[in-house]
């Protein structure tokens, strides 16, 4: 984030722009039958140490289609695209699969390299066998090699079905609406308006300034709360941007490049890309009697205290926790540094000051000096159980608190006159994420594309993310957040139109029986009836709506959708390919782009060790998985099948597609239901969700399964035998 900060204040001097040209190739000609090249890595010894690459070239040679298949030490490396770029001129090479690490981190490395070589760059299929083979099974050599073959053979029948697919290029208002005026909205939408770019922020209350116009300093550089308001405030007049104040947004909606807004005031607006940047709200307290007890107040209220003055109470003790940390919500990230700032203060007046907390969590820089100049002054630091909640650990009687302190080792009586509740930053709720069709994580903020890949942006092109609306920050990250934003905002707007990715959903006409279950299904409604139900071809797809989850085209009873690089005739190609030698040893895992394929990812990473009976298809989205693909596995003999994508719970969904996997749920409890009347037990079809920062997870789920397999194949045999 903080790069991408860096680049929208840079962005901001410039009154020039260009973009570098694409190569001037000669496109490859005859590429309707394909001529498989497969390039392996050795990675270094990261591969290599553990897959016999000589012998998995030899397979390869051998695979059907293949008429070139070598090895390299680095493919990514630049002396190495280059001798890919001769090969594939030279051998007429149409279709590449690039065995290495993963397509998250490399593709768009080895799609330049198909550009400058005059192909398509969709011609390609990445074969993941370093983190997703040789790093997790570090000591089994010959299954690993085994189960590279595998992979490369699945990746070189998917790649026999790529064909070539165009980007599309889609008109843009090259404005931007800012939703928020705290220091967020302020920030983002200055870096914004400073860039050149028409930019509307909208604040509901009639001032700017968010939540610090409630707070007095900001720590942990201790700046007046007040002054940063001002400053900022300041900046954003200066920029030209156009303020909305004391109203909000009444509905909006749209597609990337031209979203319609209407104000409560009357105002509409037409805008490129919405910034989020609504913020949150503070927990409401409800434990040690506060509301009734006028001796607990909250960190927020003795912020407005010190403002004025100094607490009339001598002996003052902090709870740290109080609604963070517990029943699905995360650390929020502020208060242990705006804790320490606050005790410093009050043990500078004098008073006795004590801090109650789990563990001492001070991101900010400075924020650690902070803490040792407060235990050095005086302040005393008392632990109770990370694992439980305030208050169940903590009691308030009479005049004292008490505690069982970890450290110590022993139950702890403190003399208390003020208590005060460091309390959580919470989700706002509105409206606005409903119309925008924005994903929810299950902590209830709202949930970015990729934590790594894409921080500030959502599964919705052009709705971009800014401040604790996507979860709990301190000031100086959300500042630093918001530059992030402007910075990707100003990447999206420069050139005056989109470059959409072709990967949305495509209608087949002829296939089309016009029963509009797609259009009801659509996460982000982004098909519409046309024609009376049962009308062929009676829907249209809206391009610049789609996301390409996929989850019309498993609805489909017809095959008439159809979604691209992830058609139904690639992933049964990579299916057939996965289960065509000792099916019944192996569990076929589906996966979803954005969580459980980055969670396996991450158990490479960490070189999480599992067993290798695991054969992994990537998809989009988990409802991408359609009902054939399950029954094709088990027809092939699979061991068993595992459906994994992002986390789906009764407080929320981190699906990138606006809870489509709602329906991959609704879709495995029947198939279950169905499968197991044909005498497939239910554990032999499992579905789990798996987030993108759960590697350790995925391993022992991956080993679970293979417990499973192997149960089912000395079935198998048994049964053999008694024939």
């Amino acid at each position: 984030s903080e790069g991408s900060g860096a680049a929208a204040l840079a962005l901001s001097h410039l009154n020039q722009r260009y973009w570098p040209e694409p190569p001037d190739v000669e496109p490859m000609q005859d590429i309707e039958t394909p001529r498989i090249g497969v390039f392996i890595c050795h990675c270094g010894n990261n591969i290599a140490g553990v897959v016999d690459i000589e012998r998995l070239v030899g397979y390869a040679q051998k695979l059907p289609g293949v008429v070139f298949a070598s090895d390299q030490m680095f493919s990514c490396a630049g002396n190495t695209q280059q001798e890919i770029e001769e090969i594939i001129k030279q051998e007429q090479i149409n279709r590449i699969v690039i065995a290495a690490c993963s397509p998250k981190t490399h593709e768009a490395i080895f799609r330049g390299v198909l550009i400058r070589s005059g192909l398509n760059p969709y011609l390609l299929e990445m074969s993941n066998i370093r983190n997703m083979d040789s790093w997790v099974h570090k000591e089994e050599h010959e299954a690993a090699t085994v189960k590279a073959m595998d992979m490369v053979w699945m990746a070189v029948e998917k790649a026999r079905h790529l064909s070539p697919l165009e980007a599309s290029h889609l008109p843009l208002h090259q404005s931007a609406l800012v939703v928020g005026g705290g220091i967020s909205g302020m920030t983002a939408a200055t870096a914004l308006a400073n860039q050149g770019f028409e930019t509307h922020l909208v604040e509901r209350e009639h001032r700017l300034g968010g939540m610090l116009n409630q707070l007095d300093h900001i720590a942990p550089a201790e700046i007046e709360a007040q002054d940063l308001v001002l400053t900022k405030s300041r900046e954003l007049m200066e920029s030209g941007a156009h303020l909305h104040l004391d109203t909000s947004v009444e509905t909006i909606g749209g597609i990337v490049g031209s979203f319609q807004t209407h104000l409560e005031n009357g105002t509409d607006l037409e805008t490129g890309v919405v910034v989020v940047a609504t913020g949150s709200k503070l927990y409401q307290a409800e434990e040690f009697n506060y509301g009734s007890d006028p001796r607990v107040i909250t960190n927020l209220e003795l912020d407005c205290i010190l403002k004025t003055g100094k607490p009339e109470a001598d002996r003052i003790t902090f709870v740290a926790c109080v609604g963070s940390r517990q029943a699905g919500m995360g650390c929020s990230r502020y208060c242990c540094t705006s804790m320490i700032s606050q005790a410093l203060r009050l043990r500078k007046m004098g008073k006795k000051v004590r801090v109650l907390y789990k563990e001492i969590r001070t991101y900010s820089r400075q924020a650690e000096e902070l803490y040792e100049t407060a235990m050095r002054a005086g302040v005393q630091f008392f632990r109770y159980d990370p694992k439980s909640t305030p208050q169940e650990e903590i009691t308030l009687e009479d005049d004292h608190v008490t505690l069982f302190d970890h450290l110590l080792g022993e139950n702890v009586h403190i003399l208390t006159d003020m208590l005060v509740l460091v309390v959580a930053l919470t989700p706002e709720e509105d409206k606005l994420a409903e119309q925008l069709k924005l994903s929810h994580s299950e902590d209830g903020f709202l949930m970015e594309l990729h934590p790594k890949l894409g921080p500030v942006q959502t599964a919705v092109q052009g709705v971009f993310l800014a401040g604790t609306t996507q979860g709990a920050k301190d000031v100086r990250e959300s500042m630093a957040g918001a530059l992030a934003t402007a910075g990707k905002v100003g990447a999206l707007l420069s050139r005056g139109e989109i470059e959409k990715e072709p990967l949305t959903a495509k209608l087949i006409p002829e296939l089309c029986k016009g029963c509009v279950r797609c259009v009801r299904i659509c996460p982000f409604s982004a098909i519409e009836q046309i024609g009376p139900p049962g009308q062929v071809a009676n829907v249209r797809i809206i391009e610049a709506a789609c996301m390409g989850c996929g989850t019309c085209a498993a609805e489909c009873k017809f095959d008439a959708i159809e979604m691209p690089y992830f058609t139904k005739e690639q992933i049964v190609a990579q299916v057939d390919a996965a289960l065509a030698e000792q099916p019944a040893e192996k569990c076929l895992v589906f996966t979803c782009n954005w969580c459980s394929y980055a969670g396996a990812d991450l158990a490479g990473i960490e070189k999480r060790q599992y067993p290798a009976s695991a054969r992994i298809i990537r998809t989009m989205c988990s409802a991408r998985i359609e009902e054939d693909f399950v029954a094709r596995a088990f027809n092939k003999g699979a061991g068993a099948v595992l459906i994994t994508g992002c986390r789906l719970t009764e407080t929320g969904s981190d699906c990138h597609y606006n809870y489509a996997n709602e329906h991959t749920w609704k879709r495995f409890k029947r198939w279950q239901k169905k499968y197991k009347q044909k005498g497939i037990t239910s554990e032999r079809l499992q579905l789990s969700w798996v987030s993108a920062a759960e590697g350790k997870e995925f391993a022992e789920k991956i080993a679970e399964m293979d417990a499973i397999v192997r149960k089912h194949a000395e079935g198998q045999r048994a049964e053999e035998i008694c024939e």
